[in-house]
């Protein structure tokens, strides 16, 4: 507590720039260490703007609702508080898409697996036994504490909440009971996100609704098991009780033959009142867009679409990019799977210009590939901050790589407001991440983040490459690095299973359940030479729908 002393001394204004700057687990520390009226007031609104309640945890576990906001302060009368406190809550996020009981043991067990077993340690009959469900008085708790926060947060702009059919029904059913009352939509922005599978989702469903961003996935272990009919159905019920819908998002593998299959959710879109879609995510035979009322997609900034083999895709993609000119919608983000020419043809004649583009998947074509960079990536170079290129088949012509007739080497620099890039930069167990590096930051003065992509099947060449690249760099060049913050980052979409040596403290627990392991490497100077420093991993659960391909 003495050598906290300076920094609590400190005027309340000059304390609070000072609190601004900590990360969470930071301020939390430091109430506990200085239970003062001054530090509860100035990190309050700061640790308290956003709260996320996640079964699934091995706090949760070990200590679920009891102390589930021990950094209360000292002060811990609660008939006192009231729970006030959280009156500073905006956002809410609610996690119960791992309604399981975590212990430590599993915890590292399971990452020994991944590690030994590595893509087979996520087969279903390895993963199954681990999904212990958490005790009933667990639920009467989870539930508790998300009521008294609920209502105790009485300035909310937005409820997101990530779950499953794995959830207990009667829970679930408790939750719905508890978010979703048409008052709710006056008070807050209401985004859920939910993976239901055939057999056992549709009660899950049944009590959805005053949502003003959905995203449905069904999910099967088997292709058989969709049902396409009962899912456009169940889910255009959904889409009838959310009257005002901003954002759309379905997900699933069925099988579908004709466009009437999918009428079921056509005919709710279309009598959606106005143009209030801001977001429009499919991945899923692309039928159901056939014969939209375009004008319900005007006003959509950000559009999201998975490619599928049904005989009318490229004819469906025609005419949903078609509708999106016919009623001059002004896209921002676009992340679509394979690069064919309908994709083509509407980035270079679409009415607006993006801020942020995304490709991935499997395509061939070589003229597409220069026709991109050559028409494409000029024309939306002045609004461009984000950019993926992830091509899992035919990476040379997408990738960075140093050659002089390079195409992304020659085009990604005139994209001078760009600040996060996505590409593959190895060449077989060459890598040329560092010349990438070298050669954008003076073109790109706002770039910050690099994100590392490799061959899907077989990265381990590309990341041991890359791994002793980035041991042995090192630079004085103050003129392109001097005063620049840039971060490498890796997304391993495997879960550990093909990553980086890992970087984690000794006592560290890893997590059970989680959505991806980040390994990230931040650009610092020590004694005017430059190097990548290699940060610890993390866990990260998305705050969005998680979707593994």
């Amino acid at each position: 507590m003495a050598s906290l002393s300076p920094l609590c001394d400190l005027p309340f204004e000059l304390f609070g720039e000072v609190a601004a700057n900590l990360d969470k687990a930071s301020i939390k520390a430091l109430r506990l260490a200085c239970p003062t009226p001054k530090v509860s007031a100035a990190t309050r609104p700061l640790l308290f703007r956003s709260i996320a309640l996640r079964l699934g945890t091995l706090d949760w576990t070990l200590n679920w609702a009891r102390s589930r906001f021990a950094c209360l302060d000292a002060l811990q009368d609660e008939a006192a508080l009231q729970w006030s406190i959280f009156s500073e809550c905006r956002k809410l996020v609610i996690d119960t898409r791992y309604p399981f009981v975590v212990t430590a043991d599993k915890a590292i067990d399971r990452r020994d697996e991944v590690d030994k077993l590595g893509i087979q340690a996520f087969e279903d009959e390895l993963i199954d036994p681990l999904r212990v469900s958490i005790p009933e008085i667990e639920q009467e708790a989870f539930l508790s504490l998300l009521r008294r926060v609920h209502s105790a947060a009485t300035g909310l702009h937005t409820v997101e909440w990530r779950t499953t059919d794995d959830a207990p029904l009667e829970m679930h059913n408790d939750i719905c009971d508890l978010l979703f009352p048409p008052a709710a939509a006056q008070r807050y922005t209401l985004d859920v996100a939910i993976t239901v599978t055939p057999s056992e989702g549709t009660p899950y469903l049944e009590k959805l609704a005053n949502i003003n961003f959905l995203a449905i996935k069904i999910a099967a272990r088997r292709r058989s098991e969709f049902n396409p009919s009962a899912e456009f159905q169940n889910t255009g019920d959904v889409v009838k009780r959310c009257p005002d819908l901003r954002g759309f998002e379905f997900y699933s593998k069925a099988a579908v033959f004709t466009y009437e299959t999918s009428e079921p959710l056509r005919a709710p879109l279309n009598r959606i009142s106005g143009s209030k879609l801001e977001i429009f995510k499919a991945d899923s035979n692309l039928g159901f867009t056939h014969a939209l009322n375009w004008n319900k997609l005007r006003n959509v900034k950000e559009l999201w679409i998975s490619g599928d083999s049904s005989i009318t895709y490229i004819q469906d993609l025609s005419e949903l990019f078609h509708g999106f000119n016919e009623v001059g919608a002004s896209l921002d983000r676009l992340s679509v799977e394979n690069y064919n020419e309908p994709i083509h043809r509407y980035l270079l004649d679409s009415r607006s210009t993006l801020s942020d583009l995304e490709l991935w998947g499997f395509w061939k074509s070589e003229k597409l590939g220069e026709d991109f960079w050559e028409q494409i990536i000029p024309r939306h170079a002045p609004t461009l901050r984000r950019l993926k290129i992830y091509n899992l088949s035919n990476p040379r012509i997408w990738s960075w790589l140093d050659w002089e007739a390079n195409y992304a080497k020659k085009n990604l620099r005139k994209c001078t407001q760009l600040e996060d890039l996505t590409i593959a930069f190895c060449d077989g167990h060459k890598c040329y991440l560092l010349e990438l590096v070298e050669n954008l930051l003076p073109a790109c003065p706002r770039l910050h983040t690099i994100s590392l992509v490799y061959n899907l099947y077989t990265p381990k060449g590309g990341i041991q490459a890359t791994n002793q690249a980035l041991k042995a760099w090192t630079s004085t060049n103050s003129s392109i690095f001097d005063g620049r913050a840039l971060t490498l980052r890796y997304d391993d979409p495997y879960k550990g299973c093909m990553c980086f040596p890992r970087r984690t403290p000794e006592d560290e627990i890893p997590e059970l359940w989680f959505d991806r392991l980040v390994q990230t490497w931040r650009l610092a100077r020590n004694d005017g030479v430059y190097r990548f420093d290699r940060q610890n991993d993390l866990y990260l659960t998305d705050d969005k729908l998680a979707w593994t391909r």
